[in-house]
């Protein structure tokens, strides 16, 4: 299973979504119920061999913001029950 990021053409937010290479579904949809369309990445990495441990990739604390205002507005949860203080 692969795993492809979309964007929600309703709401901006975006997403993944995990199904065979093989398989291409027609539509995906968000949570709030828009149809997303995929999005393509490239990824580049030199890692030299020396390198024993490379960081993690880590979002923007905004886009973690922004994504779980989103989601906790069409589940109609309050927000501050899943963000910390660090993302506040």
């Amino acid at each position: 299973m692969a795993k492809y990021d979309y964007r929600c053409k309703r709401c901006g937010v975006e997403f993944e979504d995990e199904h065979p290479m093989a398989e291409h579904p027609k539509e995906v949809f968000c949570i709030c119920g828009g149809a997303g369309h995929q999005l393509i990445r490239s990824v580049k990495a030199i890692i030299p061999y020396h390198m024993k441990s490379v960081k993690p990739y880590t979002p923007e604390l905004s886009d973690v913001r922004r994504e779980t205002e989103h989601v906790c507005a069409v589940k109609g949860w309050n927000p501050n029950e899943f963000l910390d203080d660090t993302v506040k």
